[in-house]
């Protein structure tokens, strides 16, 4: 079991919504806030800043939220890097955070517990096959696609590649962060369906 240090909750990063400012009021923002504890493991979500907890959002709409700001740029090369830039910043941030949460473990096994956080934030359903192999160990994840159906839900529907962009840069940055060794495949592509993510790690 892990144990975890006291400073078990920690205020990730934050970003406006798009599409809501005018002359009057000033752009709201969501926080993005991460918990961690032995038993539940890792969990991710958004407040709007001074709206508590009516207003939470999942992993997921956090991600289709920061396309759509990014979707805003001036072309599309600069969204992408925009999309790229918030996730790697996230998952670095991250990465700190949850190796301080973590002193006594070893770095595959914080990348284990920061890979299916991921996937419990985005509140999507997941198997877990572990392969065994001379040197390495095969960690695969069957998922549902989350981000597309959050996107229609939030009538978002063409942030699905941007915020796919940033989910794997989130993921990417995360795991190169906390365990270097370790190979992470995730699909270049949203699905339409089930998706796999393949976390290899060395003995």
């Amino acid at each position: 079991m892990f144990r975890t240090s006291k400073q078990q909750l920690k205020e990730l990063y934050s970003y406006r919504i798009a599409g809501e400012r005018d002359a009057h009021t000033s752009p709201r923002r969501r926080a993005i806030y991460a918990h961690y504890d032995s038993e539940a493991g890792l969990h991710i979500w958004g407040e709007i800043v001074g709206e508590g907890r009516s207003t939470v959002a999942d992993l997921s709409q956090i991600l289709v939220e920061v396309a759509a700001v990014c979707d805003a740029a001036p072309s599309q090369d600069r969204a992408r890097q925009q999309a790229e830039h918030f996730g790697t910043n996230l998952g670095e941030v991250l990465a700190e955070w949850m190796t301080e949460q973590l002193p006594d473990e070893k770095p595959a096994e914080r990348a284990v517990a920061a890979i299916e956080g991921i996937l419990n934030s985005m509140e999507t359903s997941y198997s877990r096959h572990v392969t065994v192999r001379e040197n390495t160990d095969e960690w695969q994840y069957i998922l549902e696609y989350p981000l597309r159906e959050t996107a229609v839900e939030k009538d978002l529907q063409e942030e699905v590649a941007l915020s796919h962009r940033a989910l794997n840069a989130f993921c990417h940055a995360l795991v190169a962060s906390l365990a270097p060794n370790l190979d992470l495949l995730l699909p270049d592509v949203p699905s339409t369906d089930k998706t796999s993510w393949v976390l290899t790690v060395p003995r």
